[in-house]
């Protein structure tokens, strides 16, 4: 969902997919790059980059991948 349904803007400009991604991802800048084209690339991130493991899941859950699913309705 980062990068599709919100980004996270640094005060320099810098835009990130999410304000969690702590991974190797090189931002675009707004000033140096332009909103548009800057905006695009966050949405080119590897959300499974994250160190949030509820977050994984939920990706993963949420894509309705079937053996997530079936993990989800194991657990109860």
């Amino acid at each position: 969902m980062a990068g599709n349904f919100y980004i996270h803007i640094e005060p320099n400009g810098d835009v990130h997919p999410c304000g969690l991604n702590e991974s190797d991802f090189r931002p675009k800048n707004i000033l140096r790059d332009g909103l548009d084209e800057s905006v695009l690339y966050a949405k080119q991130h590897n959300c499974w980059d994250c160190w949030m493991v509820y977050m994984n899941e939920r990706k993963v859950v949420f894509g309705l991948k079937p053996e997530a699913l079936i993990e989800v309705i194991r657990r109860g």
